[in-house]
């Protein structure tokens, strides 16, 4: 039996858009609108000569969730069989950013401030075994050297008999449409406190907001539910359940919001000679979850 991989089909097509205005308000104030739109398509599928038929209906396999495909036919020792996309999926992420930022001369200040605003979708889509399953075939199964599992036998050999080890199929491809917010302010001064030395004194607010899925299509596990399982008596009973968003006392976000964004930023510029300057600074930075 010879394995091999066909080759996978990788699109990824991004569209961005930048738009921006600068008004002049007056000769120490300046100001400046913008807005981008940013979205990436990723696309991974099998080969186009693998979703031509429902191949595993056509041998007497289950039929495909997706109508077409060939199914994974699993690891055969090294090597794998595959005419279906390992991972097949669909993302598509989409980024509406909103903002302004202004800057303003007062005195012996340089005063920055503005704000970011963020609107953020990602809509998922997994395709895996929806195109036939996935069969896996084991060597413990031809395995006649008496010693342990796995240690003999072929796996090559366990699939042409057609002992079939495990068997994956997902009945349907449920997509994830996730939606969240990011918001911040910012606010900064460049004091000149004398002419060798310079404060920079500044602010940073954000929030960003949990992630919700559109039809609440997302969920955890919540303790202290008492939840009975079956209708046999008396019933199984758990103190923990797998709920969904909006379910269970759940809000449509799984966890909280973060309110306690704040980030100082503290600097310094000092010069004591023409030819000798001291430079030193201090922020907290955090990394948005996008």
């Amino acid at each position: 039996v010879q394995t091999c991989a066909l080759p996978i089909s990788d699109v990824i097509a991004t569209n961005d858009l930048a738009l921006g205005y600068t008004h002049t308000f007056s000769a120490n104030l300046v100001g400046v609108l913008r807005y981008s739109f940013l979205r990436v398509s990723q696309k991974r599928t099998p080969p186009a000569g693998a979703l031509t038929t429902d191949f595993a209906a056509k041998y007497g396999l289950t039929p495909a969730a997706a109508g077409a495909g060939f199914p994974a036919l699993g690891t055969l020792g090294t090597s794998t069989l595959q005419l279906a996309a390992s991972t097949p999926y669909t993302d598509v992420d989409q980024n509406y950013i909103g903002g302004s930022d202004f800057t303003w001369t007062h005195g012996q200040h340089l005063f920055q401030f503005g704000v970011d605003l963020r609107w953020i979708q990602s809509d998922q889509y997994d395709y895996s075994n929806t195109y036939g399953g996935k069969y896996n075939f084991s060597q413990a199964l031809t395995n006649t050297t008496g010693t342990s599992a796995g240690s003999g036998g072929n796996a090559e050999a366990t699939f042409i008999l057609g002992e079939i080890n495990t068997y994956t199929a997902a009945p349907a491809s449920v997509p994830g449409y996730y939606r969240w917010h990011y918001d911040a302010a910012y606010f900064q001064d460049d004091w000149r406190v004398h002419p060798n030395l310079t404060l920079n004194l500044g602010i940073r607010y954000e929030v960003e907001m949990p992630r919700t899925e559109k039809y609440n299509n997302q969920g955890t596990v919540v303790l202290n539910q008492n939840v009975k399982y079956g209708t046999v008596t008396p019933a199984p009973t758990s103190n923990a359940a797998f709920c969904f968003s909006g379910s269970c006392g759940l809000p449509r976000t799984l966890w909280p919001t973060n309110w306690w964004g704040i980030e100082p930023r503290f600097g310094i510029d000092y010069a004591p000679t023409r030819n000798f300057t001291i430079r030193a600074a201090y922020g907290v930075l955090r990394i948005p979850l996008t």
